[in-house]
């Protein structure tokens, strides 16, 4: 697909903002390392998905 055609494809779309929440205490690194490779792409391929789809997964820790 061509730069130009994946642009226009994008402005043809909807924007949408999706923020999926996964409690997990600050100790269980193991747990979200294995949230993170089951639902989050690596590398090209997650930079594929934000360039034509326009999806862009995000992990934070945080707390209220």
């Amino acid at each position: 697909m061509s730069c130009l055609r994946v642009r226009m494809a994008r402005q043809e779309r909807k924007k949408a903002f999706m923020v999926i929440r996964i409690n997990t205490a600050f100790s269980s690194k193991k747990r979200r390392d294995s949230v993170r490779e089951r639902w989050m792409p690596q590398d090209e391929k997650l930079k594929k998905l934000e360039e034509e789809k326009g999806v862009v997964i995000r992990f934070m820790i945080g707390h209220r």
